[in-house]
């Protein structure tokens, strides 16, 4: 995977400086790859939406994606045909991504969205989240820049803590589902703007 440097090119072709990193779900792997190979020099904040740097460990206290024993099934028996992939993203956009039921036209035009990605590339980026491990990216973050993390409500209880005792300098929020800036804008956007004021 080219995550970072993908990043760096970008801002480097844009000519960009004082970056706010603003990334969501497994984007933030690109952002910790980013400031792993590059530093922060470029970067004025980060923005991480949802997403453990850890996201596989047997540790309980550890925020994760799930059990070991689950994401084991999930790449070994789910991510293997574009049905399993569809019936995959279909089960946790209404199970983690949002909190109201979604009509089923908005339902559709989600995991229309995600089908174009093909399986056994969601397969790969799958398995390349879950083996990561940003925890030291995610301190020098912490203790370098502004940073701010936003935590969807179903594991604020485990991810939270969790961020507190390995990042307290990264502030968090609390709010909705996976799919948080979706669902709610209005007050998502409050909370972006009172961190980047």
């Amino acid at each position: 995977m080219t995550h970072g440097k993908d990043l760096a090119k970008l801002i480097d072709a844009l000519k960009l400086d004082n970056v706010v990193l603003v990334r969501w779900s497994t984007g933030n792997l690109d952002a910790w790859a980013y400031v792993q190979q590059f530093g922060t020099d470029k970067v004025k904040a980060a923005v991480t939406i949802d997403m453990s740097p850890l996201p596989m460990s047997a540790n309980p206290e550890d925020w994760t994606e799930a059990s070991n024993e689950d994401l084991r099934f999930v790449f070994s028996q789910v991510l293997t045909s574009p049905e399993g992939t569809r019936s995959f993203f279909s089960d946790y956009t209404k199970e983690v991504m949002l909190q109201q039921e979604p009509e089923q036209d908005k339902l559709e035009a989600i995991l229309d969205l995600s089908a174009r990605t093909p399986y056994y590339v969601c397969s790969s980026l799958f398995t390349n989240a879950v083996f990561s491990d940003f925890t030291e990216t995610a301190k020098h973050i912490s203790e370098t820049i502004p940073s701010l993390m936003f935590i969807a409500e179903h594991w604020a209880e485990v991810a939270k803590p969790f961020m507190n005792a390995r990042f307290p300098r990264t502030q968090t929020v609390v709010m909705g589902g996976h799919l948080m800036f979706y669902e709610y804008p209005e007050k998502w956007n409050q909370e972006l703007e009172a961190f980047l004021a």
